[in-house]
């Protein structure tokens, strides 16, 4: 049974998963969140560094039930059973930047 999605998460709302090879070649759209390992299938641990250094960013039952369905679809295809990692990633946007008029009486 998942969790209540909670407002403080928004980050985790649009989350997709994919492959490291999808998110390489489309570096410039996406934005990694986290990534799941498949034995650590309960925790959404930041992507590695080149330090070597993994943390813990979340449970993975913060995550929409759209993006739970996805992890399991992943991990169960057999096509990904010698992936170890499955990416977190959402779109990025662009910031907008609003000019504040003021008016001048």
């Amino acid at each position: 049974m998942s969790s209540v999605y909670q407002p403080k998460n928004k980050e985790l709302a649009n989350v997709r998963v994919c492959t490291s090879e999808h998110y390489s070649n489309n570096k410039s759209s996406l934005k990694v969140v986290g990534r799941v390992k498949r034995g650590l299938s309960a925790f959404i641990l930041t992507p590695a560094k080149k330090t070597g250094s993994v943390g813990f960013v979340d449970n993975t039952s913060s995550l929409t039930k759209r993006a739970k369905n996805e992890l399991v679809r992943f991990f169960d295809n057999p096509s990904n059973t010698k992936k170890t990692y499955a990416y977190l990633v959402v779109p990025k946007t662009k910031m907008r930047k609003y000019v504040s008029t003021k008016m001048k009486k």
